[in-house]
């Protein structure tokens, strides 16, 4: 096992920069969807980070997580990136149909 002094100040940092992601999901602001995606994007950039986080906290506890790390990283990051796109797409897609219903009512 590594020393005790790097994994305490990674993991302390992990800790810290993961409660800093949370902020902003205390934020009351837009309907329920666009509070959904608020609340999503920085869950998984809480979640990526943890992971992260967590990965090098064991590598300097000499742990060997090698074949594993990018393979989950990846696979978060891929996630977050459909996420946030299919978040966009979602609320373009609404505020278009929302546009278009006051249009034909206004009519």
């Amino acid at each position: 096992m590594g020393q005790i002094a790097p994994v305490l100040t990674m993991s302390a940092i992990t800790l810290v920069a993961v409660c800093l992601l949370f902020i902003p999901t205390r934020f009351k602001f837009g309907t329920d969807l666009v509070r959904f995606y608020w609340c999503g994007f920085w869950y998984l950039l809480a979640l990526i980070v943890l992971t992260s986080g967590s990965i090098e906290v064991l590598k300097l506890a000499g742990i060997s997580v090698e074949p594993y790390d990018i393979a989950v990283l990846g696979g978060l990051m891929t996630a977050y990136i459909f996420f946030v796109m299919f978040a966009w797409f979602r609320l373009v897609g609404a505020a278009i149909l929302f546009g278009m219903k006051k249009a034909v009512k206004t009519s």
